[in-house]
């Protein structure tokens, strides 16, 4: 939201909204100074409880529409957003503590107890972010300003990158005082963040896994060269092959030469480059570990007052928290000085806006409409039509759409698609509005249409079932066809190009399985299969009773509609 407020992506005058917010802080700067940035200003207020303060001021532009105002234009967010990413970035360019969370600050700054976990207080492992006080200083001003100017003046996609790591560094930074193992994990990651996403790295064969690479090469055997390197490419294409390696390369081209001269006289016990490259590679480890197996840090990392910034662990330097804070800091500071400018630039910013949600249109809107209807979206148009159905099923009063003119461009498609595939969803959905409709609302087509084309329904298909289930009719496929069915459906279910019926109709699906198995003489798995239909509808009861009842009783037959829908219902 900082970079959007500057009005670099914006093509019209916008409106403008003055943000003021307090933040608390153990930064103290003079009564009379003030220090601007482009996107912000901080001024000195009293403090309180030790705490300083200081009073934020940003102005907030959203571009005006041409020709407005308009009913339900948006002039302004909330601007909590706006406020607490120019606290992170002030937090981490100024190392300091600032935030708009007094509760928070004082436990960072004031608190003289550790938390569980930890057997320090914060301001003991980093230097000077925790202090109980940081005294202003004339080349703060000068450092701030050039940060935010160079963070805003990034390409969009560089931006955003930077403001993760920015608010991963400085959350880390915060749960120090509850949690050091998170910490060090969200410090990692700050850095972490950035290398998956720019670094251009490249895995090469000797990066995967030892023995897997093995065992691959192995099967491949006298295999022909050409065909071993398409193998390869495609499981380095697979996998997230060295993400160790390319941590700790990014990491180490984004250390400067300030690293080890300006910035390392200040620094306690200096990191050296030979060491560094060690100490990166035992830092992510210690946050995988962390991540994958919840592993404490290495105590000799938490348990020493100081802030030197590596500790010999197992025989090798391993970075403190004041060494990893370091490198995190200058490793961001690099990115965003050395990543791409521009004053301009496309970009849909309205998508990006806080507070805002994109959520689907309901089906009533829009699936009347033939105007988006074609053999690509005919499946979308069909499981909205459905759900509709199922749930006048359920509730008698619910209505369903007029769909009559997407039917007639269905009834003008169909005999020009050569493909079953790319007929059945338009056909299921033609045949299924029939098939429930009175007749007077029926289209000109029908039951012609599906006459034709009848033998599309007779492969077993998620599509036809669906259609089958809707109409209160039986398939009558082989069992072996609906298990095989059955197990590709609930393994493909959230796949792009698979039906999904719905919480109902999988438990139809289910049940009617189970009947087929009860017929069929194989109790063991129609109870399994009930059992299935219960978990996949928990919350119905007419359901979770039949299971019940069958614990002390033979199977009877099975019929799903009298156990899933209301009696009073019929489908059809």
């Amino acid at each position: 939201m900082l970079q959007i407020s500057t009005g670099k992506f914006f093509k019209h005058e916008a409106y403008e909204t003055l943000r003021r917010a307090i933040y608390y802080t153990n930064y103290r700067v003079f009564r009379d100074d003030r220090i601007e940035t482009q996107v912000g200003s901080l001024q000195p207020v009293v403090g309180v409880h030790g705490l300083g303060a200081l009073t934020c001021e940003i102005i907030e532009r959203i571009q005006k529409l041409p020709g407005g105002p308009y009913s339900g234009e948006i002039i302004a967010t909330g601007g909590e957003t706006l406020i607490n990413d120019f606290a992170a970035v002030v937090s981490f360019a100024l190392s300091i503590t600032c935030t708009t969370d007094l509760d928070l600050a004082r436990r960072l700054v004031a608190n003289e107890r550790p938390s569980l976990g930890a057997d320090l207080v914060p301001q003991k492992y980093v230097p000077r972010m925790f202090d109980r006080a940081v005294n202003w200083q004339p080349s703060d001003s000068d450092h701030l300003q050039r940060f935010v100017a160079d963070l805003v003046a990034l390409e969009r996609k560089s931006y955003e990158g930077a403001m993760r790591a920015i608010r991963r560094y400085v959350i880390g930074a915060h749960r120090i005082s509850d949690d050091v193992n998170l910490a060090y994990a969200l410090f990692v990651m700050s850095i972490e963040s950035l290398a998956q996403n720019f670094d251009g790295f490249e895995p090469a064969w000797d990066d995967y896994d030892q023995e897997k690479r093995r065992r691959i090469d192995e099967a491949l055997g006298e295999t022909p060269e050409s065909t071993v390197d398409k193998v390869r490419t495609a499981v380095l294409a697979n996998e997230h092959v060295a993400i160790a390696r390319r941590f700790r390369e990014f990491a180490l081209a984004h250390v400067g030469p300030h690293f080890f001269r300006e910035e390392a006289e200040k620094a306690a016990g200096a990191i050296s480059r030979p060491d560094l490259s060690i100490a990166l590679r035992r830092a992510y480890s210690i946050r995988s570990r962390y991540v994958h197996h919840l592993a404490d840090i290495p105590r000799l990392l938490v348990g020493i007052e100081g802030f030197h910034e590596t500790m010999t662990v197992d025989g090798e330097p391993t970075l403190t928290f004041a060494g990893l804070a370091r490198v995190a800091r200058h490793v961001i500071e690099t990115f965003v000085a050395r990543a791409p400018k521009t004053e301009t630039e496309e970009f849909d910013w309205m998508k990006d806006l806080p507070g805002k949600l994109t959520m689907q249109m309901a089906p009533q809107h829009w699936i009347g409409n033939p105007q988006g209807f074609d053999a690509t979206t005919a499946q979308q148009y069909l499981a909205a039509f459905i759900g509709q159905l199922v749930t006048r099923l359920l509730q008698p009063s619910a209505t369903l759409t007029d769909i009559r003119p997407v039917l007639t461009k269905i009834e003008a498609l169909v005999p020009g698609l050569a493909k079953p595939a790319q007929r059945l969803p338009m056909l299921a959905l033609h045949f299924i509005f029939n098939f429930v409709a009175s007749e007077d609302f029926r289209s000109a087509g029908y039951p012609k249409l599906i006459e034709t084309y009848k033998s599309d329904f007779e492969t077993p298909s998620t599509i036809s079932l669906a259609a089958h289930l809707v109409t209160g009719q039986n398939p009558d496929w082989p069992l072996r066809a609906m298990e095989e069915l059955y197990a590709s459906y609930f393994r493909e279910r959230h796949h792009a190009n698979t039906l999904k019926l719905g919480r109902i109709l999988e438990a139809a699906f289910t049940l009617m399985l189970a009947e087929q198995n009860r017929a069929a003489g194989d109790f063991t798995r129609a109870r399994q299969l009930i059992a299935c239909a219960v978990e996949i509808c928990p919350k119905h009861a007419v359901l979770r009773n039949f299971e019940a009842s069958i614990e002390l009783n033979d199977l009877v037959a099975i019929d799903w509609q009298a156990i899933l829908l209301p009696a009073e219902t019929p489908p059809g």
